[in-house]
């Protein structure tokens, strides 16, 4: 700051309010087979309508107990939890279902189309912007995502009865009910004129209103479509003259989906839902999965995926991104014994940043009005992000306090005192059945070497404070590397510490920051944070003492 030359008060604020800002704990990332939403793509839900709106209600008949209860997790979490990333992977070979608008200048009129074989945004714009001989593409109309489902979707362009301004119609979006009626599910004002505007100033032009309104449908113009409308005086109702919505076609789910020739029954193909549920998992379908810097979650949930899946989310957790925790099950095992040869054959992970659960169980599924078996995962979707909720990120989702389950109708095995302890040293979290209910009695990493992070509670609790911490240091990066800085650093860091430990999710701690010759030398500093997480009981030594 220049010093000032002529007399006066001179001010200058200085804020020493600084603080290590806490973080969210509970961010859930799962990949689902879906019927409905959008497809490879990183997806954020900030609640449950939100999910049912976009990827659908679960429904465990679609794609079966293996590969169905992607949507059942993300519900769970999300009836407590309202963040969570979803990515629905399909194939290369999905289709997009799709309306085409031609103008067709031999016979002077408009006429719709849906074409074949439409895998990507980039094949779809090539089509709507290739002319072929006397037919010129207006535009397009697709839904969010691909898949046959969306064959359900209808549309329907009248003139506007009472328009404000010229050019302007309504655009009605239907979609089929299960009693076969055709239902408005969406309304729009519409103009194929881009710099129209209503009287409030917004653009109505159709791309426009879709992009910004719409839940369900997207459309594309070709301005050269547009011109040859309007130099023609084509009528842009003319197909929709009939009241019966014209419907999207040639949408699929492509390979993942195979049709017995025989029967004509559907079924999932578990080679391909492998692949890219695994590519999903590993960021190879969207690598925003594995941007640390702006995306950020904290539990990556299994969904009773095949092995080489959950080796995909091991991957992930482990190596990549090493800032969250994967929730797993080590299959659906029928005996104690088979969950042993389990984990110690094809479940072999060994990492802090992973949790293993047992066993599969029976639920009452109120979606489809009978009783499945489903992933023990299945419940600490709920019940970790319900214990975040109610308690802190660093109280244990385990025992008779926070871990009894009331919706368990049966377990494929309820393991005695001896087996729960060969499951302990194999790091299997059992759910066991007592006589108050039905309880998680383990919260291991599947870390083999005994240590304080081979406890969930305690990865958790470390993980969440190294978030707040890098957050917090990036501030201090081309700042001065001395004294004061290292000062002000610790000094900001101590009050959310003891906050932490006021909290019980810290015994001790200690803050030391610093640079040594060699660090100023390489431009760098220290802030060596030790952290002691508070310790949890596993055994109580009753000891009764008779005089």
């Amino acid at each position: 700051m220049a010093i000032p030359i002529s007399p006066g008060v001179y001010t200058k604020i200085i804020d020493l309010s600084t603080y290590v800002q806490a973080v969210p704990g509970t961010i859930g990332f799962v990949c689902v087979i879906s019927r409905k939403g959008p497809d490879n793509k990183l997806t954020f839900v900030g609640s449950q309508e939100e999910l049912f709106q976009q990827f659908g209600k679960p429904n465990i008949t679609d794609y079966g107990k293996q590969y169905g209860q992607g949507l059942y997790i993300a519900n769970n979490h999300m009836s407590v939890s309202y963040s969570l990333y979803v990515i629905r992977p399909l194939p290369a070979d999905a289709t997009y279902a799709n309306l085409f608008m031609v103008a067709d200048s031999t016979n002077m009129a408009v006429t719709v189309e849906s074409l074949p074989s439409q895998n990507t945004i980039l094949e779809l714009n090539t089509q709507l912007e290739t002319a072929v001989g006397f037919l010129t593409p207006i535009c397009y109309f697709i839904p969010v995502g691909r898949g046959d489902v969306y064959e359900d979707l209808g549309v329907r362009l009248t003139v506007h009865a009472n328009p404000t301004v010229e050019d302007v119609y309504i655009l009605d979006v239907y979609e089929t009910q299960f009693d076969g009626d055709d239902v408005i599910i969406e309304t729009f004002e519409v103009s194929f004129d881009d710099t129209l505007l209503d009287e409030s100033g917004e653009s109505i032009f159709i791309e426009d209103v879709l992009k910004t309104y719409s839940k369900t449908l997207i459309c594309k113009v070709n301005e050269n479509g547009v011109d040859a409308v309007e130099i023609n005086s084509l009528d842009y109702t003319e197909p929709f003259s009939s009241p019966v919505a014209i419907h999207l076609a040639e949408g699929s789910e492509g390979s993942l989906v195979i049709v017995d020739p025989d029967t004509g029954k559907a079924r999932i193909d578990s080679t391909v839902a492998d692949q890219v549920l695994s590519q999903a998992y590993s960021g190879i379908i969207d690598d925003d999965v594995v941007d640390l810097d702006n995306i950020y979650f904290t539990l990556v949930w299994d969904a009773g995926y095949p092995t080489n899946v959950k080796m995909a989310i091991y991957t992930l957790v482990n190596d990549y991104r090493r800032d969250c925790v994967a929730i797993m099950d080590n299959g659906d095992n029928a005996t104690y014994a088979d969950a042993i040869i389990a984990r110690e054959d094809e479940h072999t992970f060994d990492s802090r940043y992973v949790a293993l659960y047992e066993s599969y169980n029976k639920v009452y599924d109120t979606f489809t009005g009978r009783d499945i078996w489903v992933s023990p995962v299945y419940h600490m979707a709920t019940l970790i992000p319900l214990n975040d909720k109610l308690y802190d990120i660093w109280y244990p989702s385990a025992g008779l306090n926070r871990a009894t389950i009331g919706t368990i109708k049966e377990l494929r095995f309820n393991p005695k005192l001896g087996q729960r302890d060969n499951m302990y040293l194999a790091q299997l979290n059992p759910i066991v059945k007592f006589n108050v209910g039905y309880t998680v009695w383990g919260q291991l990493t599947s870390q083999k070497r005994p240590s304080k992070l081979q406890d969930l509670h305690a990865i958790r609790t470390v993980l969440y404070i190294k978030r707040a911490l890098e957050q917090y240091l990036k501030f201090f990066i081309f700042e001065f590397n001395d004294e004061e800085t290292w000062s002000q650093i610790a000094s900001d860091i101590t009050p959310f510490l003891e906050y932490i430990q006021a909290a019980r999710g810290l015994r001790s701690y200690n803050v030391e920051v610093g640079a040594t010759e060699y660090e100023l030398k390489s431009k760098m500093c220290h802030c060596n944070v030790t952290l002691e997480p508070t310790p949890i009981i596993e055994k109580i030594m009753l000891n009764l003492y008779v005089k």
